[in-house]
């Protein structure tokens, strides 16, 4: 008997792991994706903006100029879909609900699908994609566990007024334009602390519990993420803020036009 508490550890620790993996593989198909547009993030590219922005998107295997600010499309990119090679790379093994809808759905590996813009299941998913994401700017936060808690509206519309360069709650300045908070598909904004810094915290079983936003094998106020530099993190909620905080000293060397590091998440839920 006291040996099953003891696997049943070593198998969650094995499970972080490899969701920490995927984590990294995601960061891989969106490095290889930007060796071909000039080492740019795809929700940062300035090309996308003027009246050829969508033809340009579908050039590189987008529906269009919006399926990087959308949860279920963000993959559609060619290079991104034959770097990443299946769906099931963005299902954790310590997210057993969208493991279970990945294994009901129907989604054939990506290059069966050929030239045509892909679609994802929010459901079948269990990474969320930071907006401040930036390749250029290496501290920054691109991929997490989707257990992320999301801020009131009314603080998301703060921090939008304060820092989104538009002086407006709903929107944010991008280098392609500006873009309505309504215009990013699958949304949740990452909780700040005001002028104490930052504030995110993380759904688990045994903490806030939120069936939407639970991972049953991620025990509350922890969570794995990735930075733009290609390095991956399995920490807990003071760890992601502190990693948050160095985002902020370092996010201007990218690409953001924005005066204040972006919260904004692409996050699946079931």
């Amino acid at each position: 008997s006291l040996l099953l508490p003891t696997l049943a550890k070593a198998k969650n620790k094995a499970n972080r792991l490899k969701c920490a993996n995927n984590i990294k593989t995601i960061n891989m198909s969106y490095q290889t994706f930007a060796s071909e547009i000039d080492g740019e993030t795809p929700h940062l590219m300035g090309a996308f903006t003027g009246p050829d922005g969508n033809k340009f998107a579908q050039s590189l295997g987008y529906s269009s100029v919006d399926d990087p600010y959308d949860t279920t499309r963000w993959m559609s990119a060619h290079e991104i879909r034959q770097s990443l090679v299946t769906p099931r790379s963005l299902v954790s093994p310590l997210d057993p609900e969208a493991m279970a809808a990945m294994r009901g759905s129907a989604l054939k590996p990506f290059d069966g699908l050929g030239n045509k813009p892909v679609q994802v299941a929010s459901g079948t998913q269990s990474y969320a994609i930071a907006m401040q994401g930036d390749l250029f700017a290496p501290e920054t936060v691109g991929f997490m566990t989707r257990n992320l808690k999301n801020a009131s509206d009314a603080q998301r519309r703060a921090w939008y007024q304060a820092k989104g360069g538009r002086n407006s709650g709903d929107i944010w300045m991008y280098p392609n334009g500006d873009r309505p908070w309504s215009k990013h598909i699958g949304a949740a904004h990452i909780q700040d602390g005001g002028m104490s810094g930052f504030a995110a915290e993380f759904h688990g079983e045994d903490g806030d519990e939120d069936p939407k936003h639970t991972m049953e094998g991620l025990p509350g106020g922890e969570a794995n993420w990735g930075a733009a530099d290609g390095s991956v993190s399995q920490g807990s909620s003071s760890g992601f803020n502190d990693q948050l905080r160095r985002a902020e000293a370092n996010f201007r060397e990218g690409q953001a036009i924005a005066p204040g590091l972006n919260l904004t998440v692409l996050r699946p839920q079931q």
